[in-house]
């Protein structure tokens, strides 16, 4: 009796320990999701005095100096004789212009900014559909090179998005998006050899690589997929790629220039004249410093606002979480492949995409003296490509840069060199080349042999 209620009473606490990770994980999990400014809609107060995504920090300083010009006017007036006021006729008929420009432009930023939302979540989607279409469609294979070949579209599915990732926040880290960790050594010198430093074309060479390992299903699987099924995995991937083009035309389509100048002429010249004329119709200086004050932090608080929505995939407070974002959706992956291939599979896919990360966190952080993470670094701290290519074994681009070394990447960037139409193809690249990767030059020897970039590559 003792030992069974013995075995009971730890079994529950197996359980409750259990159920404390879970929820612990299910916090961490929504927390990476709710990485955004939040507020409580029925809590007035804290509204109205919340300074964490707002823009009152922004528009306080174009108040004050409002204010400081109402103040010097009205001292003018009313103790030196002198002045400077006017009919507020003008500004009357001045304000429809600036109320249509201002909220135009507010629209038109907020419909970008759904947009671009509405993209990314349909990007996220096409990975978490993929990745559990596949695990379904091969519920029975239970062979090894089934397991590989899941373990594969898994990970090229979470290396895309990492890279979709990098691609977007361009923009506010600087890093190129062949620099990601999780990317093997010879896929980064394939995006070398191929777009180089043309971030927004990366994703579509590994849209390439992934299609081809979703192919070779036919050699991993025991029982060949149907037709049927393989088209609706390639479908997942063209769901991605479209919602990857929508995005791009976010990122590259800035808000009308002509637009923007002529709001913010219109805002600026009517805004710091409001003093001249409101001045000539309200005595009190308590009451016309109010107007003022607010009046300026309606407009250009208007202006801030369109601002901080033109650009979502950068760092500010009500910009998109998307590494938080993206974090959510390798765990759902992680999830999938648990129900399929068991936990040590799971285990084994996140060790191969993080460890290449914690490795270049690691170095960089021993490098007291230079924290930058350089190409000569990257180079140095990629992992080396698997022993066996599931699915890209006959990839040109992969197959044939194993015998590279790492150069610099500046002069091949400046020359704009064409790879294709400067390297002889016989049947494959020559595995002699010397391609640029690095910052630094790390063969000091015979420069003058390897002064042309051309000729290096050749």
């Amino acid at each position: 009796f003792l030992r069974t209620r013995m075995r009971n009473f730890a079994q529950d606490c197996n359980d409750c320990c259990a159920d404390d990770n879970s929820s612990a994980q299910q916090r961490m999990i929504s927390k990476k999701k709710l990485n955004a400014v939040s507020y409580d809609t029925e809590n007035h107060v804290k509204i109205l005095t919340q300074l964490h995504g707002s823009v009152w920090p922004r528009v306080l300083p174009y108040c004050c100096c409002n204010i400081i010009i109402t103040s010097v006017i009205y001292y003018l007036r009313h103790h030196r004789d002198v002045d400077l006021t006017c009919s507020d006729r003008g500004h009357t008929f001045m304000a429809l212009m600036v109320s249509f420009l201002v909220v135009t432009r507010s629209n038109i930023a907020y419909s970008r900014f759904m947009e671009a939302r509405e993209l990314l979540n349909q990007a996220m989607k096409a990975c978490r559909e993929l990745t559990q279409h596949m695990i379904t469609f091969t519920r029975y294979e239970h062979k090894p090179r089934a397991k590989q070949w899941r373990a594969e579209i898994a990970r090229r599915t979470v290396v895309l998005l990492r890279t979709v990732v990098s691609v977007l926040e361009y923009e506010t880290k600087g890093q190129h998006a062949w620099k990601v960790p999780e990317l093997t050594r010879d896929e980064k010198q394939a995006l070398l050899l191929t777009v180089g430093k043309s971030n927004e074309r990366t994703p579509i060479v590994l849209t390439v690589f992934l299609r081809s390992a979703i192919a070779s299903q036919r050699e991993y699987l025991e029982t060949e997929m149907h037709v049927n099924k393989e088209l609706r995995l390639y479908q997942f991937v063209s769901d991605f790629v479209t919602a990857y083009h929508g995005l791009m035309k976010v990122v590259t389509t800035p808000f009308p220039f002509p637009l923007v100048q002529m709001t913010r002429t219109f805002l600026f010249l009517w805004v710091f004249t409001l003093p001249f004329a409101l001045t000539y119709d309200i005595g009190q200086f308590p009451a016309l410093s109010l107007i003022v004050f607010f009046v300026t932090y309606g407009f250009i608080g208007l202006e801030f606002v369109s601002i901080e929505l033109d650009d979502p995939f950068g760092g500010d407070d009500n910009d998109f979480d998307i590494e938080g974002l993206a974090k959510v959706v390798y765990d759902d992956i992680h999830v999938a492949l648990i129900d399929m291939d068991g936990k040590d599979a799971a285990d084994a896919l996140r060790q191969r995409v993080e460890e290449p990360t914690q490795k270049m966190q690691h170095s960089v952080n021993r490098r007291k003296s230079h924290k930058r993470t350089d190409s000569e670094h990257v180079w140095q701290t990629a992992s080396a490509p698997p022993e066996v290519k599931v699915g890209t074994d006959r990839s040109f681009l992969l197959s044939a840069t194993e015998g590279y070394r790492p150069r610099t990447t500046s002069e091949v960037f400046r020359s704009g060199i064409d790879v294709f139409s400067s390297v002889e193809v016989n049947n494959s690249f020559s595995c002699h080349a010397d391609v640029v990767l690095g910052d630094e030059n790390l063969d000091t020897s015979n420069n003058k042999a390897h002064r042309s970039p051309l000729r290096r590559l050749q």
